[in-house]
């Protein structure tokens, strides 16, 4: 299922660089965000709530059949890239030439680190929020309304917003200002482990930092495509999607450890600790890595 989730993740990244003009990636980057965080409500909320109050079989199933009707829906619906037919061996020099002009892009190096770095704090405390809130005493129905339902809603939100702001006033000038956003949701997390306040308090703090996801996400989303070359468009994506999923396995892989030795509190600092790193490098990132960018909108001087 792992396999089958990011070969999905890949193809519809590359079919939405591929069939989209570059005029319009960025501005409809909060628009694709949302669709994604429309998905996470339906998953982690109503399916969530349906195994609360029914079973996990009729969760999964209703799911199941959910997938199997977009499947059909977008085989009708959806355009189809001209893509031209090569053989087995062309299409490994292609991988491997596009791996090359990845990794020859300026300040590599530099976009590099931030890919991996930027939601290495968000991927601690996403790892440990269902089993934080079932230690508050929560339940399957009560967490799909606050992460499902709540707290993805405000995530389209952020995602739309983010997407808005980066389309009206470029990557380059926005990025710091939306990563501090991200990264100091986090410590609302540590005031919840501290304070332990009533529902409406975990409410607010799951819909800020959600809306703080997708302000996060709508970056991050933009960043990955502006390290995109013509030709290579969707190799490429894929080559910075895998370091992110990466980036945040492995850090989601500790999360668990951590709490035990630490508890709740002490873990959620450490995770805003994780996140400063994005800080530094969203604030001395080289204009050089921006130079698409203002070459393609003119937003810029050059």
């Amino acid at each position: 299922m792992a396999v089958m989730s990011a070969t999905h993740d890949m193809s519809v990244d590359g079919f939405y660089i591929q069939t989209l003009p570059e005029a319009e990636q960025a501005g409809y980057s909060g628009l694709r965000v949302a669709a994604y965080r429309v998905a996470m409500l339906v998953g982690n909320g109503a399916l969530v709530i349906i195994a609360g109050w029914i079973s996990w079989f009729v969760c999964f199933l209703l799911a199941a059949l959910m997938l199997l009707a977009l499947a059909f829906w977008h085989r009708a619906v959806l355009p189809e890239p001209l893509v031209v037919p090569a053989h087995r061996q062309e299409r490994w020099q292609q991988v491997r030439a596009a791996l090359q002009s990845y990794l020859q892009q300026p300040h590599i190096l530099w976009a590099l680190a931030f890919i991996l770095l930027f939601r290495a704090g968000d991927a601690f405390l996403f790892a440990m929020v269902t089993p934080f809130l079932h230690s508050l005493g929560y339940g399957l129905v009560a967490r799909g309304i606050l992460t499902g339902a709540v707290g993805t809603i405000t995530g389209i939100g952020g995602s739309i917003l983010g997407g808005l702001i980066i389309a009206r006033w470029s990557l380059q000038r926005s990025i710091f200002s939306l990563t501090v956003v991200q990264s100091f949701a986090i410590l609302a997390y540590a005031w919840l482990a501290w304070g332990k306040p009533d529902l409406y308090a975990v409410a607010a703090v799951a819909a800020f930092e959600q809306f703080a996801g997708g302000l996060g996400t709508a970056v991050l989303m933009v960043f990955l495509m502006q390290r995109c070359q013509k030709g290579y468009e969707a190799t490429h994506f894929a080559i910075g999607s895998a370091l992110m999923s990466l980036a945040a396995t492995i850090a989601g892989s500790y999360s668990g450890f951590l709490v035990v030795e630490l508890g709740y509190m002490h873990f959620f600092l450490l995770s805003f600790a994780a996140a400063v790193p994005s800080l530094f490098l969203a604030f001395f990132l080289p204009a050089g890595l921006f130079t698409q960018e203002r070459e393609r909108y003119g937003i810029l001087p050059k």
